[in-house]
């Protein structure tokens, strides 16, 4: 639903529904993302492993963690996320994120 409501925000949008596929996403494509949208509960890993690999690796890639448990905050540490929102998420909220913090998005100049 995120993805949808992203697209419909002119976004374009990559869905990985595991760790390892979003992994593998990293792997071959990290320097097409401005951003990254991160829930920290994956059927086969640990989002937090997720960022941690963005820090380590100095990719750049800013992190937006989407998370029905803010008390794992503390685990997030690094430079990688810049913002955690609280499920439900409100789809103009994140929109206005990449909008306007993602350096990697392109600048529309008039």
């Amino acid at each position: 639903m995120v993805a949808i409501a992203l697209q419909q925000r002119n976004l374009e949008v990559d869905v990985a529904e595991s760790f390892g596929e979003a992994m593998r996403l990293l792997d071959h494509n990290s320097e097409k993302y401005c951003c990254l949208l991160l829930d920290l509960v994956l059927p086969d890993g640990d989002g937090i492993e997720i960022a941690r690999r963005i820090d380590a690796e100095n990719l750049g890639i800013p992190v937006v963690v989407i998370t029905g448990y803010p008390e794992r905050q503390g685990e997030m540490t690094g430079n990688a996320v810049r913002l955690v929102i609280r499920k439900p998420v409100e789809p103009d909220e994140l929109s206005d994120f990449v909008h306007k913090d993602c350096p990697r998005w392109p600048r529309h100049t008039a």
